[in-house]
């Protein structure tokens, strides 16, 4: 009678010891490897999820109106279109240890990934991260090209003790002003005005770190009167007086009217110009009363 064969063990009895452990290794690793397929690897383990919004608005004035943005920072309705805000390039997390025990992140992200939209579902996940109290700052900055400058940003402190969803209303941190230059109460161009020059320098108060200064060029009369100066994008700090109030950021502001040539013609200046985050409707935007020559 024929006698079924059955599936035998594997047998070392022919292998040196040597062999014997090399074949055990194979089997064990081959095994490792396939358990690991199965189950797949780990996954990071979120300790925290993070969204923003924009609002350029006059956060430092509790009667100011909201005023949202998207990615591209434009307004819905915009007086100065020909002077378009620069769009969001990217949006950069920082997380710190308030006391500068444990090592944190700092990344950079799209601004998309973390603006909720219609669903509210947008946001970006932790991880790697000690579940403990953490200062998190975020920035929405401008591209390179636009000289990579902070728009809007906000920073607290926020505990990852559980995994919760933590939102940010990411504040402006620039200012603007418009204004005419008016030639003795009028718009009229003088003769030989052929371009304006505008200048800002940072009025620092004491122990304030000073701002650098801006400056542009456009031109004076294109249709025959003076062209209206438009300068947006302007660096403001806040900083917290009594009662709650803030103080405003203030500039010294040098108006010139300059010949075909680089000359000066006509000059006006204000020691300290008022900007105030966002659109600065509750700061400064009077007009510049320009006189023949230098500024004094």
């Amino acid at each position: 009678m024929k006698r079924e064969s059955k599936p035998s063990a594997v047998h070392f009895g022919l292998l040196s010891p040597a062999a014997a452990i090399i074949v055990s290794l194979m089997l064990f690793f081959g095994a490792a490897a396939g358990w690991l397929a199965g189950c797949g690897a780990a996954e990071e383990v979120v300790v925290a999820r993070l969204q923003w919004s924009i609002d350029a608005r006059d956060w430092t004035n509790p009667q100011t109106a909201a005023d949202p943005r998207g990615c591209s920072n434009q307004p819905q309705i915009d007086r100065h279109p020909e002077s378009p805000y620069p769009q969001i390039d990217s949006v950069r997390v920082q997380i710190e240890d308030p006391r500068g025990q444990v090592r944190g992140s700092d990344r950079s992200y799209s601004c998309e990934d973390g603006l909720p939209g219609d669903s509210g579902e947008n946001n970006i996940g932790i991880t790697e991260l000690n579940r403990q109290v953490w200062r998190v700052t975020i920035e929405a900055l401008a591209a390179a090209e636009a000289g990579g400058a902070v728009l809007y940003s906000l920073e607290k402190e926020i505990d990852f003790a559980t995994p919760d969803t933590h939102r940010f209303d990411l504040q402006a941190t620039t200012s603007e002003t418009s204004f005419f230059p008016t030639f003795s109460g009028s718009l009229a161009c003088p003769q030989g005005v052929i371009t304006l020059g505008w200048s800002l320098t940072h009025n620092p108060r004491d122990g304030e770190e000073e701002l650098a200064p801006i400056n542009g060029e456009l031109s004076a009369c294109s249709g025959g009167t003076t062209d209206e100066i438009v300068i947006r994008g302007v660096p403001v700090k806040p900083s917290e007086g009594a009662n709650g109030r803030y103080l405003p950021t203030t500039y010294k502001l040098v108006v010139k009217a300059l010949d075909d040539s680089g000359a000066t013609l006509h000059c006006g200046q204000v020691t300290s110009r008022v900007f105030r985050p966002g659109d600065n409707s509750s700061g400064d935007n009077s007009d510049i009363s320009l006189s023949a020559g230098e500024c004094s």
